[in-house]
């Protein structure tokens, strides 16, 4: 539970801290000619030392509970950074839409609050039924799921790893292609 807790509060805090970043940046993006793009890393990036922070607790609870850990649990950091890096392009929509409709970003957390319920950090995903159709289509869970198998069992579900980095490669390749976007977006703050 801690692990996928500390995965859910990443994800969860980068998607809600991205969709207003323009807004809460604007005289910083408004006064230097810095590129868009840095202000989504940087919210990434300041998630993901946040984690880092956060990891060590996760060990010792794990430690605490006596659960077995696995020495694959460090492989958590580099996966879970990965996908936050895919995290970009939804910050990028979101961040542009709540640039243009300032109203549209108090929204975010409770579609997030929602998404808590039907990704699977306090459930296992099952093997059959509507809730493994649903966790089939939330790469959210799938995260979850492999940094779960990475720390607590010490194994890798290779179908999820395959679905995720393609997941990641298309969220680039669109990312790429969306650029456009953030073009007038000085225009907008």
């Amino acid at each position: 539970l801690a692990l996928s807790m500390m995965t859910w509060m990443f994800v969860s805090s980068v998607l809600i801290e991205g969709a207003d970043v323009f807004n809460v940046d604007r005289s910083f993006l408004l006064n230097t000619r810095i590129d868009e793009n840095s202000a989504l890393a940087r919210v990434v990036w300041r998630n993901y030392l946040i984690m880092l922070h956060n990891f060590p607790m996760v060990v010792l609870v794990i430690l605490f509970v006596n659960h077995s850990i696995s020495w694959k649990v460090v492989f958590v950091l580099p996966v879970t950074l990965l996908f936050g890096t895919s995290l970009m392009l939804p910050m990028l929509l979101m961040s542009r839409i709540a640039t243009a409709k300032r109203d549209l970003a108090v929204l975010v957390p409770s579609i997030i609050q929602f998404g808590f319920f039907v990704t699977p950090v306090l459930w296992e995903p099952p093997q059959e039924g509507s809730l493994r159709a649903l966790f089939n289509v939330n790469p959210i869970g799938w995260v979850i799921e492999i940094n779960r198998g990475l720390g607590l069992r010490g194994e890798l579900n290779g179908g999820l790893i395959i679905v995720s980095v393609i997941y990641v490669l298309v969220s680039a390749f669109l990312f790429s292609q969306v650029q456009s976007l953030i073009t007038g977006v000085r225009k907008l703050i």
